[in-house]
């Protein structure tokens, strides 16, 4: 609770409005005392451990006093903690399960195309990465990029097998060429 005194010392401001206008002997240089002492004179809080503070209001000249009990004020800080240890407990798991669910969806993507790299690496030239919408867009990027790469590597293979079909064919024909004139005569 709060109550206002006046520079006289005077309550101008109290819960009970029988002590309105109630003197409070103060200590000059200890006002926090001679408050402390009134509130636990008014036994508010049941011979609980309490404590009290005041500010000073310099236009008004008036001190502001509030006054609490320490056991509840500690209970609601324990409470809070507990409900703030509680949220954050929550929150660690639900980014646990995020984190898990976008390094599955990651780790499965980047295997699929290492595993097409390594049958590439062990000659199959034609494998190639299947595109999948569940592939994160940078593993897309990679798999996209790798199978371009793969294309323009086969296009002068492709090119160098038909020259190399094309120069046997014309050597058997060469050949031929040259075996029809014995067998004519």
């Amino acid at each position: 609770y709060s109550f206002i005194v006046d520079q006289a010392g005077t309550i101008i401001s109290f819960r009970d409005k029988a002590l309105l206008g109630t003197k409070i002997e103060r200590d000059p240089d200890k006002p926090i005392d001679s408050y402390l002492k009134f509130a636990q004179h008014q036994n508010i809080f049941q011979e609980a451990a309490v404590t009290a503070d005041y500010t000073y209001d310099d236009k008004l000249g008036w001190d502001i006093v509030n006054v609490s009990n320490q056991n509840e004020t500690l209970g609601r800080i324990r409470q809070q903690q507990r409900l703030t240890f509680t949220i954050l407990s929550i929150l660690l798991v639900v980014l646990g399960v995020i984190i898990n669910f976008l390094i599955r969806g990651l780790t499965s993507s980047i295997k699929s195309v290492v595993s097409v790299m390594q049958s590439a690496g062990e000659g199959k030239l034609h494998a190639r990465v299947e595109m999948d919408e569940k592939m994160p867009s940078e593993v897309e990027v990679i798999a996209s990029q790798y199978n371009r790469t793969m294309d323009q590597l086969l296009e002068p293979l492709e090119k160098e097998k038909q020259l190399d079909r094309k120069r046997k064919d014309a050597e058997i024909a060469a050949l031929e060429a040259q075996l029809n004139p014995h067998f004519l005569y």
